[in-house]
């Protein structure tokens, strides 16, 4: 990872993503989260309408992610990389119609012995430009 102190506050994004209906109900099936407020439009309409679950969330907030790791000048190996842990701080409720532009920014990144720490935060935001979740993602990478 070359000068990897240097791209601190590099900017990746936006990248947008329109919330479909059937990527929702594709999403609860997929994870075997049978909810109805993710599947029936008539039972989600008493909370405003079909929403995602909130794991859902990793698909329009991943693409800032890889766009960073993915970033040629930092000369990441992919092969050296594992997902430490991320979080998720939601603002309100995925829902479907939604469409969501999120961006990354490298917050932090820390040597430590024979590897690097890397932080990413995203933030995802509706045509509104109101905020619907932000995203806290770290990485190792082996040097």
């Amino acid at each position: 990872m070359a000068k990897a102190e240097a791209y601190v506050g590099r900017e990746y994004g936006p990248f947008t993503y329109h919330v479909g209906h059937e990527k929702i109900r594709e999403y609860a099936t997929a994870t075997k989260n049978d909810h109805p407020w993710h599947h029936d439009e008539e039972a989600a309409a008493q909370v405003g309408g079909l929403m995602a679950p909130p794991m859902f969330a990793v698909i329009p907030t991943f693409k800032p992610v890889i766009a960073c790791v993915s970033d040629e000048e930092l000369e990441i190996d992919l092969a050296k990389l594992v997902h430490g842990e991320q979080e998720f701080h939601f603002h309100r409720p995925i829902r479907a119609g939604d469409t969501l532009l999120t961006t990354g920014v490298m917050e932090t990144v820390r040597e430590k012995g024979p590897m690097y720490f890397v932080k990413i935060r995203t933030t995802t935001v509706d045509d509104a430009n109101e905020t619907v979740v932000t995203g806290l993602w770290n990485l190792v990478i082996r040097i």
